[in-house]
Order: structure tokens, then sequence, then C-alpha cells
């Protein structure tokens, strides 16, 4: 049978290694605590910092607001400038193919409208008399409404008024 010393040596040896057991526990409690409050400190700094992140992306999204907008407004002047449905590529690229040997075109100035006015001399003499066919030549993108010739300066200059074709 047992004895009772040795039913003592017995509890007292599974108290022991029951409080090893229970001090490892709770050591191992108290570090997950620190972890703990250690995690939640780190996720308390992550949030101000979202935060902040969130002020600036919310203060580029108005700048990008903005900036449609001012896009949107410089679109509607441009087409108003430009005349919306006119090709000016086109109507300048057509024009200056018809600059002849005889003449030099000096200035064009486009009005919004579609009116074109161009201004040049005659360098040859016989400018004044080839320039009007040359320039009725490109009617399939410009109208010419009237040429003026100014043959009292030296060397004639002219103006051409051009009505753009739609």
């Amino acid at each position: 049978m047992i004895s009772a010393s040795q039913l003592r040596l017995a509890l007292l040896l599974i108290l022991l290694v029951e409080g090893f057991f229970i001090q490892g526990w709770y050591r191992g409690q108290t570090e997950a605590i620190q972890e703990i409050d250690s995690k939640k400190a780190q996720f308390q700094t992550l949030e101000r910092n979202l935060a902040g992140q969130q002020q600036k992306l919310d203060a580029l999204r108005t700048q990008i607001s903005q900036l449609k907008v001012q896009r949107t407004n410089k679109l509607q002047e441009f087409q108003a400038i430009t005349g919306e449905n006119i090709d000016w590529n086109a109507v300048f690229s057509r024009l200056l193919s018809a600059e002849s040997s005889g003449a030099r075109f000096l200035s064009v100035v486009a009005q919004p409208s579609g009116e074109l006015t161009l201004e040049g001399i005659a360098i040859s003499p016989e400018a004044p008399r080839t320039l009007l066919s040359q320039l009725t030549s490109i009617s399939d993108v410009l109208d010419l409404q009237s040429l003026r010739w100014a043959q009292d300066n030296d060397p004639p200059s002219f103006t051409a008024i051009f009505r753009v074709r739609r």
C-alpha cells in the first residue's frame, strides 16, 4: 500500500508541476497582453496615417475634379475659337498648296465664323493674272469671296477673302 508520506510526496509533486504550468501560462498570458497592446498601438498609428493619406487623396480628387472642369471649359473655348466643325489643318494645307512661284503669302487670319483673310505680294509680273485661277483651284475647301490688288505698292500686294466650306 501507499504510505501517507508517499501520498504527500506525490501530491506535492503534482502541485509543483501544476504550479510550473500555471506560471508558464501566466507568463505567456502577460506576453500575449503586451503583444496585443503593442499591436493596438501600431494599429492606431496606421489608422492615423491612413486618415492623413485619405485627406491627401480627397484633396487630389478635388483637384482632379477642378482640372476636369477646366479641361471642359478649355475644350468649349477651343471649339468656339476654331469654329467647331472646321478642319483648319486641311484648310491651311490646301491654301498653302495654292501658293505659286509668282506670289508670296505673308499672313493668314482665320475667324471662328469660317472667314479667312489672306495677304501677300506679287514677286513676278504675271502674278496678278495667274493668282486668281490658283486661288479658285482650292474651291473644294475655300470659296474665294474677293481678291483685291494694291498695284501702287512696290511690289504689288493683294488681299484675298475666303469663306470655309463646311
